[in-house]
This record gives C-alpha cells, sequence and structure tokens, in this order.
C-alpha cells in the first residue's frame, strides 16, 4: 500500500510537487479546501497546491429551478463565452458525476447548435441500454427491421439460437412480427412459453405507444424483466445503466407532454444519432469526472451539484466512499484553468410527472467563502 511506503522505506526522501501551473489561485484554494476536509487514512499525505499565476475570479454557483433550465444555461454560457469573450468551443469542458446527465445537456447542446464530443463514453442515445428499449420500441412500429429485431429478439435471452431464427426466417413474408406468428406452432414449447411476454409487449406498444410512449417504455421494462437482465450482465455499473433508462422514461414523458407520438421521437433520435458521427475538433468536451483525470480546460461546467449526485447517493452510508467522492470533486474543479461554473436544479425531473427537490452538495459548504452565486437570471449576481 503507497500510504505505508515510507514506513517501509524510512530512509525515503519526500519531495512535494505542489505548484501548479494550470489553474489560477482561487480555483486551487477552494480545491485545497475541499481536499482539507478529508478524514481518510491519506489526509497527511495531501498537498497544498499554489501558484504564481494571478488570484482569478471566485468560483461560480448557479441554482436554477430544473434540470431543463440547468442545461439550458450550460449551452447560453457557453454561447456568451464564445461569441463575446473570444474563447473556442475547444476551450470548454461539460463534467458531470453521473452519466445520465447528458441526456439534457446533449438536446440543449444540438437545440444551441454547439458541437460536442463525449470523452470515454458514448452518447446518450448510442448507449447500449438505450438501444435496447428503443429497438423495441421500433420494432413495434416497424416490424420490417432486421436491425430492431435481431437485437430483440433474444434480449433477455429466450432461448432462440441461430437454428431457430433459421426456421422462422422460413416464414417471413410481409414482416418479422408475421414470420414470428406463422412459425409459432412449429417451435419447441420452451421457446413458445417465452414468446409469450414478447407478444404481449409489441401488441401493447402498437396500441398505445404513440398516445402514451412513458407508460409504454416502462411498461416494456417491467414485462421483459430488465432490470434484472441488466444487474445480472453488468453486475460493475448496473446502477448507472438503470439511471439511464429512468432518464429515457423522462425524455418519452416530455414528448408526451409536448403533443409528440412515438413514432415522431424515434424518427428523430435515429436523425441524432446520424449527425452524431460528423464530430468537430473545434468541440464541446463532455464526460464524466471519471474520464477527465490529467486533462485541463480553460473553462469548466460542473452540472448537477447536489447531494445524491455529487457525491452519489451511494456514498452517504460508506465513509471510504465519501472520501473517494471528495476527491472525484477535487479533480473537477482543478481541471479548469480559469473560470469554474458549478451547476445544480432546485428541482431534478423524475418519471410520472414528478419532480424531486434536491439538496445542494455538502462539499459547496467546504468553498462557500470561494463562491459567488448566480441566479438563474445570468446577469444577477451576489455573494454568498
Amino acid at each position: 500500500n503507497i500510504l505505508d511506503f515510507e514506513n517501509d522505506f524510512p530512509n525515503t526522501k519526500i519531495i512535494k510537487l505542489e505548484r501548479n501551473y494550470r489553474s489560477t489561485q482561487k480555483i486551487l484554494s477552494a480545491a485545497n479546501k475541499v481536499i482539507s476536509n478529508a478524514t481518510g487514512r491519506w489526509k497527511e499525505k495531501i498537498l497544498t497546491l499554489w501558484t504564481d499565476k494571478e488570484e482569478g475570479e471566485d468560483l461560480k454557483l448557479i441554482k436554477l429551478e430544473t434540470d431543463k433550465q440547468e442545461s439550458a444555461f450550460i449551452a447560453h454560457q457557453i454561447k456568451q463565452l464564445v461569441e463575446k469573450e473570444g474563447y473556442k468551443y475547444s476551450d470548454i469542458s461539460i463534467l458531470m458525476r453521473m452519466s445520465f446527465l447528458s441526456r439534457n445537456i446533449e438536446e440543449a447542446l444540438v437545440r444551441f447548435s454547439i458541437p460536442y464530443q463525449i470523452i470515454a463514453g458514448v452518447r446518450f442515445y448510442e448507449r447500449a441500454e438505450i438501444k435496447d428499449i428503443l429497438a423495441y420500441l421500433r420494432f413495434a412500429f416497424n416490424p420490417k427491421d432486421i436491425q430492431a429485431f435481431k437485437r430483440i429478439i433474444n434480449l433477455p435471452s429466450r432461448g432462440i439460437g441461430k437454428q431457430t431464427l433459421n426456421k422462422i426466417q422460413k416464414f417471413y413474408v410481409e414482416d418479422w412480427y408475421q414470420a414470428l406468428k406463422d412459425s409459432y406452432e412449429s417451435l419447441s414449447n420452451r421457446i413458445k412459453l417465452n414468446l409469450q411476454p414478447f407478444f404481449e409487449v409489441i401488441d401493447f406498444i402498437k396500441e398505445h405507444g404513440n398516445e402514451k410512449p412513458a407508460e409504454s417504455a416502462k411498461y416494456l421494462y417491467d414485462a421483459i424483466g430488465y432490470e434484472d437482465y441488466l444487474i445480472s450482465k453488468y453486475p460493475k455499473d448496473y446502477e448507472e445503466r438503470i439511471a439511464n433508462v429512468q432518464e429515457l422514461f423522462n425524455a418519452l414523458d416530455e414528448i408526451q407532454k409536448r403533443g409528440k407520438t412515438l413514432q415522431e421521437f424515434l424518427e428523430e433520435t435515429s436523425l441524432e444519432q446520424a449527425q452524431d458521427k460528423i464530430e468537430s475538433s473545434n468541440s464541446i468536451k463532455v464526460m464524466t469526472v471519471h474520464a477527465a483525470k490529467g486533462l485541463e480546460y480553460p473553462v469548466v461546467f460542473v452540472a448537477g451539484v447536489e447531494d445524491g449526485i455529487f457525491p452519489s447517493g451511494r456514498a452517504f452510508e460508506d465513509i471510504e466512499q465519501m472520501e473517494e467522492e471528495r476527491r472525484l470533486f477535487y479533480v473537477a474543479i482543478t481541471r479548469a484553468k480559469e473560470h469554474v461554473y458549478l451547476t445544480m436544479a432546485k428541482y431534478r425531473s423524475s418519471f410520472g410527472n414528478a419532480y424531486n427537490e434536491t439538496k445542494p452538495s455538502r462539499f459547496l459548504k467546504d468553498i462557500k467563502e470561494y463562491l459567488k452565486v448566480l441566479s438563474s437570471k445570468p446577469k444577477t449576481e451576489k455573494n454568498l
């Protein structure tokens, strides 16, 4: 263990590299304050960073009413920085503790015509769990879609192998749903039993999908046991994947409120995915804090600075995990050279027409002397 290095090698000479060439002193002072409140064994090893660069500005904390307003603020502020202050898009990064936050952020960037790139990850609608649910929805409205059919027919496993698929294909006349129905009696009793929930789900989406897209997706999620599937297939990060699916439900809920059909939504996401493949080097970099280690940008936005997100709710009862969250917060703010924007939403959407009231991240109390609070109206500033 590196913490025992000095004990194991008592004549070791320790050289502390505390001078920082990246960030302003205000950013470093805030980072030092955050990490100084650590309680772990490594507390005595903490460096106190300093720089001979200018003092710089306070970190900015922006409190928005909703998560939609948070994303819109970030996109609007980026436009201001580029158009009025001379920054390039590539000078700016958006960091988040949890990847599900990217859905609203990506949509806002698209609305503001801001080029962006997901670093060390995939865009929201390209994530495996999102593509799984969307494939079911697409197949219900377009049963000729061979890619969707191949993705979902054995997801979760129904014991349908290559031999069974070849048998089903022989019955193909109009589409794959018709082929399944017509080949049904020729299949084994086990596969017939496993296909019953599949038929029920597809029929439900056909009947209710356009009018009730969110409810249809939730019905699908429950009917096929998709949560259990995620837990078994992705034991290391199933919680984050479940959060991504919940965020998809929120997206479907929003289009339902706007009076759009599920088919219109599916067409829009298909178009977005096609456009996503075109990336510009002069683009905003969007990533999780984990992926940001070692990187630096003149301007950094940290989204979702709320208890339960940053720090993660999983850390509330685990001291060691909370220490890791503290280190991640330190990493997030020290990615910035000049400006740090910390954003939070007072209310964050959840499935079922509900908004959950949030609490500011507990780490903000540590750095309050280095924060300037902005209201949801960007021109209004006040000291904390």
